[in-house]
């Protein structure tokens, strides 16, 4: 089989392509498209979460467990705190970087769903 030039020249063209690095999320980004969203997380724990305006956040677990916490923002990163002790009470803060037009990954290692 013989193979066009015009082909030829279009698939090689896609091999020097370079990969888009993924943006991280100013503090007004993830405002204005993380907060008050259903969100899907996947990674280590999956499930959905919402961080809500009022700085609280809900988190229902794909197992049915539903937990609550408290976030804030620390520079660009998002701070969450589990209520009851969850992860001992520790603070956890993580940025967001956009890897296409409604998903995202943390610098936890999360996928984000929106």
């Amino acid at each position: 089989m013989r193979v066009t030039p015009i082909l030829t020249l279009l698939f090689a063209s896609m091999l020097f392509v370079p990969a888009v690095a993924a943006e991280t999320l100013s503090q007004n980004d993830i405002k204005s498209e993380l907060i008050g969203k259903k969100l899907s997380y996947s990674g280590a724990f999956s499930g959905r979460i919402t961080y809500r305006a009022q700085g609280d956040f809900i988190y229902s677990a794909r197992n049915g467990k539903r937990l609550t916490g408290r976030w804030h923002f620390k520079g660009n990163k998002l701070c969450t705190k589990f209520d009851n002790n969850f992860r001992g009470g520790r603070v956890s803060c993580f940025t967001f970087k956009r890897t296409g037009k409604r998903t995202y990954v943390t610098s936890l290692g999360y996928k984000v769903r929106r």
